[in-house]
């Protein structure tokens, strides 16, 4: 039987065998799950360096505790002469952690020196990613935002997607596991490109994303996402006097938008005037749109409004005034017949002068 002493032994023995196992289904889970997840801050850029700090310090601490065990228990042995065929047994269960541990060390090793690029770098994973490390994408609310990974020939993997801000698993390949319908994957059979899409984009799908390719260890490059608000912009004044008769032109720009709007609707006060055949006419080009009515009357005046596609409208307000013409024409006559009696006046002043003249003359010469 087996003294107390030894039962002691036996007992620690079976215990480190225990942890050591404990130690290595953690990290393989930790491995595992560092694969897939990212840091929780979106925003810092030296997440995944304090993450892997993290696990490294948390690692020595327990090889720490495991290597003072693991040495006294070889220095007992060293004092004595005489080893018995039980000290053999724990020699070779130390001899087993020993390797274990080793297994262990060698598996974190992998994680911290992972080919994960960091996000503080630049460039690409050789011969895995042909698109650039820390890409940023600038898409516009309301659109679909298409963020393109390229992956070379080498690998047959497939490609995860991952939202590093909250740790949402997107899509595997071709399957989505995101609940929200908006994200998905397309790739073509002969395409290098996986391309994670997001239909109908809000300023909450602003962020990191995180493109990755399942190899030992895993490989990934990350994307930034950045989503701006496209508004209309009507040339001029906000609000406008034109004559009536004379041409109303108005001229809606679209300012930053990612992409032409796929329509411009143009409505005076409540209604949508783009296909009234009295008049209007609309011209769209690929960020403006012009609203051209031929001669303008009264009943034209008030609010026209741009409307584009995913962006902000803008507005003016249009006055239509009565020509001058009639008016003008009414004082030029005025004005003639005023200078004609002017004309008469003086006309009748100088033969008034000219006859005292010749009186003053006549009666000068008579007198």
């Amino acid at each position: 039987m087996l003294c107390c002493r030894e039962l002691k032994l036996l007992y620690a023995t079976i215990v480190l065998l225990l942890e050591a196992e404990l130690l290595v289904n953690t990290g393989a889970m930790e491995s595992k799950r560092s694969s897939i997840l990212v840091a929780q801050n979106a925003d810092d850029l030296k997440s995944l360096e304090l993450c892997t700090t993290r696990n490294q310090q948390r690692l020595g601490s327990v090889f720490g505790n495991f290597t003072r065990h693991h040495k006294k228990g070889r220095g007992r042995h060293s004092k004595r002469d005489k080893i018995t065929d039980k000290e053999i047994i724990e020699e070779l269960h130390e001899t087993s952690l020993a390797k274990t541990m080793n297994k262990v060390k060698k598996m974190y090793r992998d994680s911290a020196t992972s080919n994960v690029n960091k996000l503080s770098g630049k460039g690409t994973k050789a011969g895995i990613f042909l698109t650039e490390n820390c890409t940023t994408v600038i898409a516009q609310i309301g659109t679909t935002a298409i963020l393109h990974c390229e992956v070379s020939d080498i690998t047959e993997n497939t490609v995860t997607w991952i939202r590093r801000k909250d740790y949402s698993l997107l899509s595997v390949g071709l399957v989505t596991y995101s609940a929200d319908s908006r994200f998905f994957s397309a790739h073509g059979r002969h395409v290098k490109d996986w391309a994670l899409h997001i239909r109908f984009a809000t300023s909450a799908d602003a962020g990191y994303y995180e493109c990755q390719v399942p190899t030992h260890p895993p490989t990934s490059i990350f994307f930034k996402l950045v989503l701006v608000a496209a508004y209309a912009e009507i040339v001029g004044e906000s609000e406008k006097i034109i004559h009536e008769g004379s041409m109303l032109r108005l001229v809606c720009v679209v300012k930053r938008s990612t992409e032409p709007p796929s329509y411009v609707f143009w409505y005076f006060e409540n209604r949508m005037i783009n296909y009234d055949l009295n008049g209007v006419s609309v011209h769209n080009g690929r960020q403006t749109s012009e609203l051209v009515i031929g001669k303008a009357e009264p009943r034209h005046a008030g609010n026209y409004t741009c409307v584009p596609a995913n962006a902000k409208a803008a507005s003016v307000t249009v006055h239509v005034v009565q020509s001058e013409t009639p008016a003008a024409m009414q004082h030029g006559n005025n004005f003639s017949a005023t200078t004609q009696q002017t004309h008469a006046l003086i006309y009748y002043v100088l033969v008034v002068l000219v006859t005292l003249r010749m009186l003053i003359t006549h009666h000068q010469e008579f007198g």
